[in-house]
């Protein structure tokens, strides 16, 4: 496992890392240099099974990220934003959310489905994560267990102008340390995820 460690606030300023990375290896990112090559430099020069990165910032960051998981590295990272529907918004960022794509429809779809226009926007490819997590507050997480699936409903609500829940997992801590669990109607269950 590699840690790319922009700002050392994964495993400390230390020239030795905290040991909360174990027999991790750490990758400070030098002055002078960027994130997503130092990303780039560990797959090829390390060949980890599983790199850990803070903070997706740009969108050179994003490709490395499409980049290294067509190589079979598997990924764990931050990114800023408010929420799911913000990050496939952004546009430097939704990379890491399978990109979008616009599609014109036939006559016969765009009447079934009584769209305003005849361009929807889909997701390009598969994205990188397998699942997301978004942090609403320090004792509230949702769980995007196929973000592909949360991604696909994200964009297809908005052209269907139908908007129901996300399919997640919402896990909340109650006063008294108790963690709660709440499924949406529409999350499926096991078996694709």
């Amino acid at each position: 496992m590699e840690v790319i460690d922009k700002n050392n606030e994964i495993a400390g300023y230390s020239n030795t890392p905290h040991r909360c990375i174990g027999d991790a290896r750490r990758l400070m990112v030098p002055r002078g240099k960027t994130q997503y090559d130092v990303m780039r430099e560990a797959v090829a020069n390390h060949a980890p099974e599983c790199i850990v990165v803070d903070e997706i910032e740009k969108k050179e960051d994003a490709d490395a990220i499409v980049d290294i998981s067509k190589r079979g590295v598997k990924i764990i990272a931050t990114v800023h934003a408010n929420g799911l529907e913000n990050l496939v918004d952004n546009p430097e960022l939704n990379l890491i959310t399978g990109g979008k794509i616009k599609e014109v429809v036939s006559d016969k779809f765009w009447q079934q489905n009584n769209l305003e226009g005849k361009t929807l926007v889909k997701r390009a490819f598969e994205p990188p994560f397998d699942c997301a997590v978004e942090l609403r507050s320090r004792d509230e997480w949702a769980i995007h267990m196929n973000l592909k699936k949360s991604v696909d409903h994200i964009l297809e609500s908005r052209w269907r102008r139908r908007h129901s829940r996300l399919p997640i997992e919402v896990r909340k801590y109650a006063d008294e340390g108790q963690m709660t669990l709440e499924l949406s109607r529409d999350f499926g269950g096991g078996g694709g995820y």
